[in-house]
């Protein structure tokens, strides 16, 4: 028994057809990454921070160095918003160490930041003349150097986009 050629090619068609059509309705198995925009690829990350001056403890009290970087920090921190100033001192029994710690906290009152946003604490320290801390946490955005970023605008033959499109926006 002979199958005439057009019927057999007829058939394969058909399945071949039929294979297309469900192979159509196939879905990727795991999670797909949405696909990434212009804009999504120079997103503006926050970075925290420390805004932290250290100062050496002296029998004589605070110096005018230590002074204008005292200055300089509560400035810094009235300009941020930030929450608390944290002072801290190295633990032990030096009471040079002790009346610095006091000292930093004074002159940061007298500059204008709130007795309740002052915190005193002590350090783990391996000499007791360890430096007296003074600082805040602070938040910083952190924006793509668009400069660095490689360009060719030449002819592009795919549904991509040019590398740093998008930069500028965000930046």
């Amino acid at each position: 028994m002979r199958i005439p050629v057009k019927r057999a090619l007829a058939s394969v068609a058909f399945v071949l057809a039929t294979g297309l059509a469900v192979s159509g309705c196939a879905s990727v198995s795991g999670p797909v990454d949405a696909p990434m925009t212009p804009l999504s690829r120079y997103a503006l990350q926050v970075e925290p921070g420390l805004d932290r001056i250290a100062l050496a403890v002296h029998d004589r009290g605070l110096s005018s160095n230590q002074h204008a970087a005292l200055r300089g920090l509560a400035a810094r921190y009235g300009a941020s918003g930030a929450g608390n100033v944290r002072i801290e001192s190295p633990s032990g029994d030096d009471s040079a160490a002790v009346e610095q710690a006091y000292a930093v906290r004074s002159f940061l009152q007298a500059a204008g930041i709130p007795e309740d946003r002052i915190q005193m604490a002590a350090y783990a320290a391996p000499d007791p003349r360890a430096p007296v801390l003074a600082g805040f946490e602070t938040i910083r955005a952190s924006v793509p150097d668009c400069a660095s970023e490689a360009r060719n605008m030449g002819a592009r033959f795919s549904n991509q986009s040019s590398g740093g499109f998008g930069c500028a926006i965000t930046a």
